[in-house]
């Protein structure tokens, strides 16, 4: 019962290394942010993937052939353990892999656009467009309050003396 369950840990450990491996190669587009992006988290599915994998069959190969001592168990803790640090290690990535990959991707918001509605966008420090937004058409909706009576005791509420 123990051997079948370590076996599916080791089992487990090495698809869901090799799948995310697998799945993360056949998704390359051929643009080289994308790629990077890309490379980067296969690193990290690999580094992460890998040790808990040989963690998982060292336990394995531990069980089976010291059944006599109890040397697994040591490294079972060692493995719980493992796999908690992978799991943190990921998560504390995320922040330094978009800070390395972000950047003005020549998106543009309208928040970003000055009031009078022409711009000018830099793009790696260089000047590479000009943009000029004109609006011909504005409509004003009014709507009725929801709760006329809250509204009357917030506007009260917030009016200087």
């Amino acid at each position: 019962m123990i051997c079948t369950s370590l076996s599916s840990t080791v089992a487990c450990d090495v698809l869901i290394a090799g799948s995310l491996l697998y799945y993360l190669n056949r998704s390359r587009t051929g643009f080289k942010r994308t790629d990077s992006i890309i490379n980067n988290l296969m690193l990290y599915s690999l580094t992460t993937g890998l040790l808990t994998s040989i963690f998982a069959i060292v336990n394995l190969v531990t069980f089976l052939t010291m059944p006599g001592n109890m040397v697994n168990i040591s490294v079972s803790l060692f493995l719980g353990k493992l796999y908690s640090n992978s799991l943190m290690t990921i998560l504390n990535s995320r922040a330094e892999t978009r800070a390395k990959f972000a950047g003005n991707d020549g998106t543009v918001h309208l928040t970003d656009l000055p009031s009078n509605g022409a711009a000018i966008f830099r793009h790696s420090g260089k000047e590479t467009a000009s943009l000029a937004v004109y609006m011909t058409h504005t409509r004003e909706e009014k709507s009725e309050p929801r709760y006329p009576m809250m509204d009357h005791t917030v506007d009260a509420a917030l009016r200087p003396p």
